[in-house]
């Protein structure tokens, strides 16, 4: 599982968001959200590099607090 904060990540528009661009990568990738700790969680195919890549893709800062 990989994990990441993403401090500016505020309402449902940003979960929404975050998981459209984790999908258009990995479209079996399960994704969490914590949004009062303002973590992302992510299981799948998706490396720690391509899953950050797809979060900034979306408009968003992701850092890595947790890989593989």
């Amino acid at each position: 599982m990989l994990e990441f904060e993403v401090k500016d990540m505020m309402c449902d528009h940003c979960v929404s968001s975050i998981t459209k661009a984790l999908r258009k990568v990995d479209a079996t990738s399960q994704v969490e959200f914590d949004m009062l700790a303002r973590r992302v969680r992510v299981a799948g195919a998706l490396d720690a590099q391509s899953a950050g890549l797809a979060i900034k893709a979306a408009g968003y800062s992701p850092v890595v607090v947790q890989s593989g």
